[in-house]
């Protein structure tokens, strides 16, 4: 199709490309290339760099997911750096709700882990190099963004229960251009770069979260650091129309994103406007189906039926629900067959290196700040990952100890003729998929180039239910058509869609790279 202007021009490279959420990360990245480092060395030093820059987002007491393709032997890798919940953890012990914040709420942290195991499998650098630029941005500091600041400013009562979280993440005056000193996460980023994995989990960090986890009712213990291990496998994968699609096994959700694409998949998505009613009509009904199906069906558990779920029988079987005419107000759980016939807040981040290697890497510490808590003296925030199960006994995704949450945080790939195509991810909890929907369809489906994709007016769905949030650039005849349909529509702001969607494509006629970045958020595309 036609070039349609952007807000940021897209991104076009010869060798490598990066795009992340933050341009100092991009940077970051793009040094690390520079400097003879491989896509995995270049994803874990903007990881890294993260969490200094963007510790609302992502931490060193989160979770990372990522999906590595391997040029030389062709073939793509899934990494699960999710933490489990805690030994002590029982439903007994937790009582009736799960907190948001306090150290209840934390579950392992898997990020350094899922790190060092990507770099001891596919990374040509040490710790030492590739955590170095965080560590310098951790004690030289850095100028805090206006987004960030407000954001500061919001979390003041937040900051008045846990001041040890203040003093570590929120400058004296927290306003744009206030610079950030980080000294004791650049202590322990410092350690970690010396002593490996084993400085985190079993030094002088572990001890500290334990004692106080034990004076603040948390249930960890220094084995439940020492054991935990990631997680490598095969991606998931369908086809959709000649492009094959990969995404994060369970416990990731990334299996929502396949089974959307394959309920599409029956319909000519390329005949329709992609800012029309009918196209975000379908869409959004095929989310609903999608997300009926993982409440009822996902959890850690190996009872999992994802290769059900991801069967063209079912897609088949859920396609033929959806009224061309009407939105309907929810679905149930699809009818499972014969396999043979949640306000969160993350980042994201591709890399393709000159080798043709790739990485698509997510990061978080679930909602914003996570459980709240940093751990006195080591500057290194939690997670409150463990608000992601379920307290019901019987539901797959329920709490027990050593069992992993059901996760937001995904990634895809792309491949044509057996090779990396694209790659990308956004942030964004339950939206994530959805967003990522909408991007993949408008690359395979309308050929619009990265840029274009991200840029374009974005929708996001209710968990439950008919609501339907637009951005005020969709149509006003689509907005007033998707009523009549029976969707119960909301205009957001401009450039409201919670999304920060990157993604890198390979401009196969021209052997050139395509970069793009969402102008959502403070990132950048940058190649060379």
């Amino acid at each position: 199709m036609a070039d349609t202007p952007t807000r940021t021009p897209l991104r076009v490279s010869r060798s490598a490309m990066v795009a992340s959420g933050n341009a100092i990360a991009s940077l970051v990245g793009v040094e690390i290339l520079r400097a003879g480092g491989h896509a995995i060395d270049a994803a874990v030093a903007i990881g890294a760099a993260m969490v200094v820059l963007e510790p609302e987002r992502s931490h060193l007491g989160g979770d990372v997911f990522l999906q590595y393709w391997d040029a030389g032997a062709r073939r793509a890798y899934a990494l699960n750096g999710s933490g489990a919940a805690p030994s002590g953890a029982t439903l007994e012990a937790m009582g009736e709700t799960i907190p948001i914040h306090g150290i209840r709420a934390a579950a392992i942290p898997g990020a350094v882990d899922g790190w060092f195991t990507a770099q001891d499998n596919w990374g040509v650098m040490t710790a030492s190099e590739v955590l170095a630029p965080a560590i310098a941005l951790a004690e030289d500091g850095y100028a805090v963004p206006a987004r960030q600041a407000a954001l500061m400013e919001t979390y003041k009562r937040l900051w008045e229960t846990y001041p040890e979280s203040a003093a570590a993440l929120v400058p004296q005056n927290p306003r744009r251009g206030a610079t950030l000193y980080q000294p004791l996460l650049a202590n322990t980023l410092r350690e970690i770069a010396k002593g490996g994995r084993a400085a985190f989990y079993q030094g002088d960090f572990a001890k500290k979260l334990v004692s106080y986890s034990n004076m603040n009712g948390g249930f960890f213990s220094l084995a439940d650091l020492k054991n935990h291990r990631c997680e490598i496998s095969d991606p998931i994968k369908t086809t959709y129309r000649d492009i094959v699609v990969t995404e994060q096994p369970p416990v990731s959700q990334g299996h929502l994103l396949l089974q959307m694409l394959n309920i599409l998949e029956g319909f000519d998505m390329g005949a329709l406007d992609p800012e029309g009613a009918e196209a975000v009509h379908l869409m959004a009904e095929a989310k609903k189906l999608a997300f009926a199906d993982r409440l009822a069906y996902m959890g850690d558990t190996p009872d999992t039926p994802i290769e059900v779920l991801l069967s063209k029988a079912h897609a088949e079987r859920q396609r033929r629900r959806i009224n061309p005419k009407a939105a309907a107000a929810r679905f149930s759980a699809g009818r499972l067959g014969d396999p043979a016939n949640y306000g969160t807040d993350t980042t994201s981040f591709c890399v393709m290196d000159e080798h043709g290697n790739a990485v698509t890497m997510i990061q978080s510490v679930f909602h914003q700040y996570g459980c709240g808590v940093v751990i006195p003296g080591t500057g290194v925030l939690m997670n409150n990952r463990m608000t992601g199960f379920s307290l019901e006994p019987s539901h797959p995704n329920v709490l027990a100890p050593g069992k992993r949450p059901m996760h937001t945080l995904n990634t895809y790939m792309l491949l044509k003729d057996n090779d990396l195509w694209g790659i990308g991810g956004t942030p964004g909890g339950d939206i994530q998929v959805q967003t990522n929907l909408q991007v993949v369809s408008q690359i395979i489906d309308h050929g619009r180039d990265p840029q274009e994709a991200i840029e374009s007016p974005k929708w996001r769905g209710a968990d439950d239910g008919p609501g339907l949030m637009v951005e005020p650039s969709l149509p006003l005849d689509a907005c007033y058509s998707l009523r009549k349909l029976g969707h119960e529509l909301a205009v957001g702001a401009p450039w409201s869609g919670a999304c920060a969607s990157q993604v890198i494509l390979k401009d196969l006629e021209n052997d050139v790279l395509l970069g793009g970045s969402d102008p959502r958020v403070e990132g950048l595309a940058l190649g060379y």
